[in-house]
């Protein structure tokens, strides 16, 4: 049983990781894409 519980709390982190990894990338992506809008005359909102 608690071996059980070990690693449900392993997969709860796994996805905690994966949550925080995916804000921090869309936060980057936020910062960076004003730059892409400007370095590129077509801009990002086409694509997405």
């Amino acid at each position: 049983m608690a071996e059980n519980k070990e690693n449900w709390m392993n997969k709860g982190g796994n996805i905690a990781l994966v949550f925080k990894k995916l804000r921090i990338f869309s936060a980057f992506f936020a910062i960076s894409e004003p730059f892409f809008a400007l370095i590129m005359p077509v801009g990002l909102s086409e694509f997405t």
